[in-house]
């Protein structure tokens, strides 16, 4: 800092006692020469130069200093010929190149511009004012282009931001009087407001910045996590004094922590009868493989105890008689599942009738869970809610379901969250969301997906049976759904209380009804052109040209208690959907990738 004060003061000085006199900088003393265009800012008018090159016609600090005056008022032609005129009385000069690419800039010849800036670019140090002007320069020609490629420009923009965050204009050798770190800024925001893609650049650095949000208490209206853990712990495993689950169950007590060692325990079934349960997997997935069993003729486990937390278990082929053998039957209150499989059951999960219950079902995964239909004249259903207060989906992966329903709930209050839910290529599950009572029900951030061999016509079946809740709700929001089912429905309203509110989806595929029955359509999308990342892969993430970025409408006003936005995230832990700008349409935000 102090050599730059101390090369100011010889600057100043150079100035005062020079500038009036006739002489041509050699390109050896280039760097005094770097002021004029960075830190002067002429007071003498275009005129009173032209009269002094006049008089001093071979000076060729002059003609560079009237080819500056020209670049502020925006005149190419001028400035490139006072430029060039310069160059060749020999000034030499660290911007001149940067100031000849700005004149082919302002007469809208934007490759010389890049092949300027780009060569430039290869020799000047990071977190530079040239560096910066120079990067600038460079991306404002790439908008300009008419086939421009998106991914470099971003990457452009990317740059500039970066540079941006780390450039001090402190040090600059002009000081704070004239920082040009305001202009770039200015003229930055304006860029953001014409070119959506200089705003996806921005939200690809800025979301990284976003805080996540503090979920300690997210569904504590639903859950009480304080009585948790509150009681001793037990071990279960092979090489443990406690070998199978089932047999912990006959021991535990209320408030009890049941670990249980990653391993497999084949054809062990048991009931829970204890509140304030936490049962999870030690060191690795469990594996509970009923081999066709089911306790009490219900479920490989039955839940009969309120509050019980359940991690990290794998719940395959459970059978009963009844046809509705489950992975989890629930029968108390108060049931939270958490990094939980199950797979090859006749039902996934299934709940008893509690209206003061509440079932929480996050970072799961639902496949495969199905009766014989043809032959029993059942449905088995990957989740089956049955009429409780409040039921929770979220982050969640439901597929593969045969005949039965991906998801089914009978519940008051019903929060689908950033789910995938889908058939799959072939699958032949019936109703991909089937809220038959309807009651209060918000579907927000999910993926749904109906194949061409679905059993049933519509996507989602809200209020379908005659026996209702008193309250029906229904928002569809910030989705992305895939019909390959001809003459499909996205979404069907049965309930003649409810007007559905359907914002922000969109809508792929093979063309259908996109809202059967009450309702309002606001800014959704339906052409077939989203810029999904690959389709064909089921990668519903956003290209960096896509036309959903940044057009969504705000949902605060819809979202009851400041719910947080998610979006769908496993076979890892759920993530919030951060966004700076507008929210994006669909399930996805560009940011977040």
């Amino acid at each position: 800092m102090k050599s730059n004060f101390i090369t100011k003061v010889l600057y100043i000085t150079f100035i005062t006692l020079f500038s009036p006199l006739e002489f041509s900088i050699a390109s050896n003393s280039t760097f005094i020469a770097h002021y004029p265009s960075i830190c002067s800012i002429e007071n003498t008018s275009v005129s009173a130069l032209k009269n002094k090159i006049l008089d001093s016609p071979n000076n060729g600090l002059l003609r560079y200093r009237l080819g500056r005056k020209y670049l502020s008022k925006n005149n190419g032609n001028a400035a490139l010929t006072q430029f060039k005129k310069a160059n060749t009385l020999g000034f030499i000069h660290d911007e001149h190149e940067l100031d000849i690419a700005e004149s082919y800039y302002l007469v809208n010849n934007f490759n010389t511009t890049l092949e300027i800036t780009n060569a430039y670019l290869d020799n000047i140090p990071n977190n530079s004012e040239s560096r910066i002007r120079a990067l600038f320069l460079k991306g404002k020609s790439e908008l300009k282009l008419p086939h421009y490629n998106a991914s470099i420009t971003i990457d452009t923009f990317i740059k500039i931001l970066k540079e941006l965050e780390n450039y001090d204009h402190k040090d600059s050798l002009c000081g704070t009087d004239n920082n040009p770190e305001i202009k770039w800024k200015t003229e930055l925001k304006d860029l953001k407001s014409e070119y959506i893609i200089v705003r996806q650049a921005s939200e690809r650095v800025l979301c990284n910045s976003v805080l996540q949000n503090d979920d300690s208490n997210l569904f504590a209206s639903y859950f009480d996590f304080s009585k948790l853990g509150k009681g001793k712990t037990i071990y279960v495993g092979p090489t443990r004094k406690i070998k199978f689950p089932s047999k912990a169950s006959a021991k535990a007590k209320d408030g009890d922590v049941i670990l249980i060692d990653a391993a497999d325990y084949n054809g062990d079934v048991t009931i829970w009868k204890q509140n304030n349960l936490t049962i999870r997997s030690n060191k690795g997935v469990v594996k509970l493989n009923a081999q066709g069993k089911s306790a009490g003729g219900k479920g490989i486990w039955v839940t009969k105890g309120n509050n019980v937390y359940i991690e990290g278990i794998e719940f395959f082929n459970a059978q009963s008689k009844s046809k509705n053998g489950s992975g989890i039957r629930a029968q108390g209150g108060n049931l939270y599942i958490k990094n939980c499989s199950f797979y090859d059951n006749q039902m996934g999960i299934l709940t008893s009738h509690n209206s003061t219950s509440s079932i929480i079902i996050e970072s799961s995964v639902f496949y495969r869970n199905t009766v014989d239909h043809d032959k029993h004249n059942r449905l088995g259903h990957n989740i089956y809610v049955g009429r409780v207060g409040n039921f929770i989906l979220l982050n969640s992966y439901s597929h593969s379901a045969n005949f039965g329903h991906l998801v089914k709930t009978r519940a008051h209050n019903n929060f689908i969250l950033a789910n995938y839910i889908s058939d799959g290529e072939k699958g032949m599950s019936s109703y991909a969301i089937d809220i038959p009572q309807g009651g209060n029900a918000l579907i927000l951030g999910n993926i749904i997906e109906q194949s061409a061999f679905s059993r049933n016509q519509s996507m989602v079946s809200f209020s379908a049976e005659k026996k209702k809740h008193d309250t029906q709700n229904l928002k569809v929001l910030n989705n992305t759904l895939i019909n390959n089912y001809v003459d499909g429905i996205f979404i069907n309203n049965n309930s003649e209380l409810a007007s559905a509110t359907v914002i922000n989806n969109v809508f792929y595929g093979v063309p259908g009804i996109r809202l059967k029955g009450k309702g309002i359509l606001e800014n959704n999308y339906s052409n077939n052109e989203p810029g999904f990342i690959d389709t064909a892969s089921r990668k519903y993430q956003l290209l960096p040209a896509s036309p959903l970025i940044d057009q969504g409408i705000n949902l605060d006003s819809l979202l009851e208690n400041s719910l947080p936005l998610f979006e769908y995230n496993y076979p890892k832990e759920k993530k919030y959907r951060k966004k700076i700008y507008n929210i994006d349409i669909g399930a996805y935000e560009y940011c977040t990738q």
